[in-house]
């Protein structure tokens, strides 16, 4: 069952969940491939500079039946402005769609994405202060549902990496 940062279980999502590792030294593996490919086009797009090192892994969730993920947040809905080293944009690539159900949904204005195979959503949220990126995955009624996730985020490094900020901003360190 799909984990949270600092540990345990989620309860607004109910999905299976693993993370992939990038290993940007390996050109060949196709984990790698991909994620230089959200990268490229999450930059292209934003203007943001992104940068593969010290990121989050890349969190791979699969719903079957029944699965779902309730309204939620990835970054900073309903803040002005996001700071340096916090998430600032999601992409999720859609592996596999259900036959019926699972669609993407934005509560706040009512944006409704079915998806497709192989579609990417793109979306960021610096800042948010109405909350527009609050979102959620409606249940899979029928078949299985796949994605990728990518959060990204401005300031990581190999150094200093998410997990070092997220202690950082949480008072740990």
């Amino acid at each position: 069952m799909a984990f949270v940062i600092g540990g345990g279980h989620s309860r607004i999502r109910r999905t299976l969940s693993g993370n992939l590792y990038v290993d940007p030294s390996n050109s060949s593996s196709t984990v790698t491939k991909v994620a230089n490919r959200f990268f490229h086009v999450a930059r292209k797009v934003s203007g943001y500079d992104l940068q593969m090192a010290g990121q989050e892994p890349v969190n791979w969730l699969y719903y079957k039946a029944g699965y779902e993920y309730r309204p939620h947040c990835d970054g900073g809905c309903g803040a002005p402005e996001i700071r340096l080293t916090e998430r600032v944009m999601t992409s999720l690539a859609y592996c596999a769609v259900g036959t019926k159900g699972g669609s993407t949904v934005f509560p706040p204005d009512g944006t409704k994405l079915t998806p497709s195979a192989g579609s990417m959503l793109l979306f960021t949220y610096n800042p948010d202060p109405l909350r527009l990126t609050e979102h959620s995955a409606c249940p899979v009624i029928a078949g299985e549902k796949m994605t990728a996730t990518q959060w990204y985020r401005e300031g990581v490094s190999l150094e200093k990496n998410w997990e070092h900020w997220n202690k950082i901003n949480r008072g740990e360190l």
